[in-house]
């Protein structure tokens, strides 16, 4: 049914409303249109949020602009999540300092990390909204959706991580510190050289593991700032894989994504088949190769 031409007409008629004879355009008419849309789409977004009612804001309820601008909006959050994952110190760049502020512990927000702060605020909002209107049963039959949730939270658990790394090294600093000027006063020292002073938080032995310009290296483990930035990488992969989403439209990769997605579950059968042959053999080389194992684990210990 909905394969007919005239259902397809229908639908393309109220996907492309307001830009009539869009479909029939030349291709690079076409272009030149959603680059001039995608351009605009700041402009249009204050319009539509100042004056929703105006023709403006009535430009931007149509459903083709509003999916030009939502792309546009979502390819340039990735951009600045490109930028960010170059690991270029804006610290250094705006205040002229050498110090490089991306090998600190605990460093403070720069601009485009802001930005996307701002971003993942807006888009846990847009996601309070769908399950709103939707209801949590209909919310939850998407898989898009979920992965989005999973997305946001991996974002708000690394601004939680950064807040937490910057209030922990902030306390250190001053713990160590006040220690310091305690033991310059009874040694009977009531003035410290700055510098002197911050060669002193940064190389002591006793707190290889605290202050902010402690070498990478030399950073615990389990470290908040170590865990937000692996964190942030995971979240950065599930963005990333949301321009699946958007490549839908496509009448090329749109098939392709829908039968893969169809083809998901066949794949799972088929590795549980795999998994337990794998098993089997597994079971077999380890009755016959287990007593190697032992001995080079002896040798290994002995070394």
């Amino acid at each position: 049914f909905v394969s007919h031409s005239h259902c397809q007409q229908l639908l393309a008629s109220l996907w492309y409303e307001g830009l009539p004879g869009f479909r029939r355009r030349h291709s690079v008419i076409k272009m030149l249109i959603t680059a001039l849309v995608g351009l605009l789409c700041p402009v249009l977004s204050l319009a539509y949020l100042i004056m929703p009612r105006s023709s403006i804001g009535r430009i931007m309820r149509q459903p083709f602009i509003k999916f030009i601008c939502h792309s546009v909006s979502y390819i340039f959050f990735l951009i600045l999540l490109f930028v960010v994952s170059l690991r270029i110190d804006f610290g250094k760049l705006l205040s002229g300092i050498e110090v490089e502020t991306n090998e600190r512990r605990g460093p403070p927000p720069n601009p485009v990390e802001l930005a996307i702060m701002f971003y993942v605020a807006g888009f846990i909002w847009a996601e309070i909204k769908q399950l709103y209107q939707e209801g949590l049963h209909q919310y939850m039959a998407d898989t898009w959706n979920l992965l989005d949730w999973i997305t946001n939270c991996l974002y708000v658990a690394t601004i939680i991580l950064r807040v937490m790394a910057y209030v922990k090294v902030n306390r250190e600093e001053r713990d160590l510190q006040g220690k310091f000027v305690a033991d310059h006063v009874v040694h009977g020292t009531t003035t410290v050289h700055h510098s002197h002073h911050q060669h002193n938080l940064t190389t002591d032995p006793a707190g290889i593991s605290t202050g902010h310009n402690v070498k990478r290296r030399d950073w615990n483990a389990w470290d908040p700032t170590l865990i937000s930035e692996g964190i942030f990488a995971a979240a950065n992969i599930f963005s990333s894989l949301k321009l699946v989403y958007i490549f839908t439209i496509n009448p090329h990769l749109g098939p392709l994504q829908i039968s893969l997605g169809r083809m998901v579950h066949d794949i799972l059968k088929f590795s549980v088949l795999i998994l337990l042959v794998a098993f089997a053999f597994a079971c077999g080389l380890n009755q016959l190769f287990w007593y190697y194992a032992r001995m080079k684990k002896a040798e290994c210990e002995q070394d």
